[in-house]
């Protein structure tokens, strides 16, 4: 059976220096191994703090609460199963703003920050959802002296642009679901999702306002590891894209499914999935 065309592109410049510079600073540094058991069970709630009543939320009697997705292409993956799951819900309205190529590490190409102060101002969000961290597998540079990934530099870089992306939603009314990188198929870029992903974490761990969410099991095979398809909804299908990063519309649902679930779990949100999709081992 041929795996399924790949529907976008995600720009992902792997150059020799990335990756020489990433072992060197990081692969020591990174606890988590590609070859490590996981449990097979999906958790039912994210990790970090416990949000405050005021960050509950509720529907409108009348209009709609509305919930801004940005991230990157993986972003839009989620953006079409969130679409499906949320679909009978006639009291959420989604905002999809998320774009392909961009993240945090490149601002010169697409500033986050400002962009998103335009939507939260054009929106009024109850709830942003963040999903991007794909394409920042890179260096930032700070004053002048480039930060390789996984350094105490780029880890603090970074970290800064996550809290302006939950200050600034907070400062807007809005609460932060941050919704972490899933399994990754290339051992050397699925230890770079890694790091993103537990600087995400810790540099959200004290917020009042946002919660992080971990997906590295959600798509995960009964061993916690990278797999193209899986048994889902009884039947075996493609969750994952052939290069290894994007989802497949089985995985959109089932990450959907996932994350529509902590809508209800955090927030309290009285929501159910449309199409309830999920995976069997």
């Amino acid at each position: 059976m041929n795996l399924p065309l790949l529907s976008k592109i995600l720009v992902i410049p792997l150059s020799v220096v990335t990756v020489i510079s990433f072992y060197s600073v990081v692969v020591a540094d990174d606890s988590t191994s590609t070859t490590t058991t996981a449990s097979t069970s999906i958790p039912t709630t994210s990790q970090g703090p416990t949000l405050p009543s005021s960050r509950k939320l509720t529907l409108p009697e009348t209009g709609k609460l509305t919930i801004l997705e940005i991230g990157d292409s993986l972003g839009i993956d989620l953006e079409m199963g969130m679409a499906t799951e949320l679909a009978t819900n006639h009291k959420i309205r989604l905002a999809n703003r998320s774009l392909v190529s961009t993240g945090l590490t490149s601002p010169s190409f697409y500033d986050w920050p400002k962009h998103l102060q335009e939507y939260l101002n054009q929106f009024h969000p109850k709830l942003v959802t963040v999903f991007f961290g794909a394409n920042d597998t890179h260096s930032i540079t700070v004053n002048g002296v480039s930060q390789p990934i996984g350094s105490p530099g780029w880890k603090k870089a970074y970290a800064e642009r996550v809290q302006k992306i939950d200050a600034e939603a907070n400062s807007a009314g809005a609460a932060v679901l941050w919704i972490g990188l899933p399994v990754m198929f290339s051992p050397i870029y699925a230890s770079m999702t890694r790091v993103i992903n537990s600087t995400v974490e810790s540099a959200l761990a004290k917020s009042t306002n946002a919660k992080y969410l971990d997906t590295q099991k959600v798509l995960a095979n009964a061993a916690g590891k990278f797999a193209f398809a899986q048994i889902v909804n009884g039947v075996r299908q493609y969750i994952r894209a052939n290069d290894g990063i994007h989802i497949n519309t089985a995985g959109h649902l089932v990450l959907a499914t996932y994350v529509v679930k902590q809508l209800n779990s955090i927030y309290g949100l009285p929501v159910t999935p449309a199409q309830p999709t999920t995976i069997s081992y």
